[in-house]
């Protein structure tokens, strides 16, 4: 009786338990081998080219509106923002997320942009000036990101160029 307890415990441990051992986490997509949508596509083309220090300056513009901007990416094991040495102020950081539709960026900007992300394993830090074309968000009295500590974030639908940080 108490051998078959064991052994009923176990196996609800095993089939709960292995489901969590198969899930990942990372804040880079893969690739599914699914096609764009050709709405995204249109967005992406269509994005308002704006300057970085424009869009803090004048969030209300820009808020929910899909834009490019150049800046500087910067992520470590709890951050991920992009900011603009023209415009520094550790205020006007932009958590970034990135959209399903990230992995459709060309594959050559993707490996080096992932390059300059990582230079080493493991990965402490790293940085890499880009152009992204995203969904800008702000300001929010919540907040995002960690810690909720960034009044905007940019969902980031692609990288369009990426290259060391000068």
């Amino acid at each position: 009786m108490r051998l078959q307890f064991y052994v009923t415990i176990i196996g609800f441990l095993l089939a709960f338990s292995t489901p969590a051992c198969n899930t990942r986490s990372s804040t880079m997509p893969e690739s599914s081998g699914l096609e764009v949508p050709p709405s995204i596509a249109q967005a992406v083309a269509k994005a308002e080219d704006v300057r970085f220090c424009d869009l803090i300056s004048k969030p209300e513009r820009y808020n929910n509106k899909i834009v490019r901007t150049e800046a500087v990416f910067y992520a470590n094991h709890e951050n991920s923002a992009l900011y603009s040495p023209e415009c520094l102020d550790t205020t006007n950081y932009v958590w970034t997320d990135f959209d399903l539709s990230y992995d459709y960026s060309d594959e050559s900007v993707m490996k080096k942009f992932s390059e300059l992300r990582c230079p080493h394993v493991p990965c402490p830090s790293g940085k890499a000036k880009v152009t992204v074309v995203g969904r800008f968000e702000g300001p929010s009295q919540e907040g995002y990101g960690h810690l909720n500590g960034y009044r905007f974030r940019i969902v980031i639908m692609r990288i369009v160029a990426a290259e060391k940080v000068s």
